[in-house]
């Protein structure tokens, strides 16, 4: 229920995106939920979820866990400083940086150190692996805000050899859910989409291409598809623009928002509101 969900005007009883209209059409990131983030290769799917878990452990003061098996925590974490402190990712490490890129990277470094988001850069990972590590972490340091698992499709299910693929990534969805409901915290998992959307009139992703998994869309609490058009077309009809288009909700209706891509920064970011004067 959208009343329960709400607990004040502007406050939502799950950790919020750090993205204004996403929040408002998703009433947050709830506590023992699975969330699915699904897009082609190279929409932003990381950029996005890298955004997320910042705003999480930076703005929200909650611990984030990141599961990274796609890419190093050191390539994650200079994305960060990149996004965070808007210095473009290729000046990041250059002897020569620009002495204004280098205080805000300074800056922006100093405030990473503070907040508590540890990136786990383990290769083929099990649930009962990312389970225990992170009931470990949240020991320490508290219970978790958001757990994010980049990506499905890397993930080990422990079953044995000759296993069809598709059983195999039913088994780690479920174990996921599980497990998100026994950490009570949100679960932000990152899956690939089949390339037929590609062969598409319209290469708008929906649940049915997510890949490998058929329980995908059933065990998920929301799912939300990362587009940007400009992806597919250099002459696109709104460059630098992406929508998350939220094709499954569970705190609401489905919806499409639109964020502004900043290539330079690999980041997203809200759009201005449209002056009505």
């Amino acid at each position: 229920m959208v009343d329960e969900a709400v607990v004040g005007q502007g406050h939502f009883s799950g950790v919020t995106s750090g993205f204004r209209d996403l929040d408002r059409l998703i009433l947050g990131l709830q506590s023992g939920s699975l969330i699915v983030l699904g897009g082609r290769e190279s929409m932003g799917k990381t950029a996005l979820a890298l955004s997320i878990a910042a705003h999480v452990a930076l703005s929200e003061c909650q611990p984030v866990m990141l599961f990274s098996m796609a890419d190093s925590a050191e390539s994650l974490r200079k994305r960060l400083l990149s996004s965070l402190g808007d210095i473009c990712l290729r000046s990041i490490g250059v002897s020569d940086i620009d002495p204004d890129d280098f205080a805000r990277l300074t800056e922006t470094n100093e405030k990473l150190a503070r907040c508590l988001l540890h990136i786990d850069e383990s290769k083929h990972l099990s649930v009962s692996d990312m389970r225990d590590r992170a009931i470990c972490f949240s020991t320490e340091n508290g219970k978790l805000g958001l757990l994010v698992v980049d990506y499905l499709q890397l993930m080990n299910d422990q079953l044995p050899n000759g296993t069809s693929v598709g059983r195999r990534m039913n088994a780690v969805v479920s174990q996921l859910k599980s497990m998100a409901m026994a950490l009570d915290c949100p679960v932000l998992l990152l899956s690939q989409v089949k390339r037929v959307v590609d062969a598409h009139a319209d290469h708008r992703p929906q649940a049915k291409h997510l890949r490998d998994c058929s329980n995908l869309e059933q065990e998920a609490d929301m799912i939300m598809m990362v587009y940007r058009d400009d992806y597919y077309r250099k002459t696109g009809k709104q460059p630098d623009i992406a929508e998350i288009n939220i094709v499954k909700n569970g705190t609401g209706p489905n919806g499409c928002v639109k964020l502004a891509f900043v290539k330079d920064y690999v980041k997203f970011e809200s759009l201005e509101p449209v002056s009505t004067v």
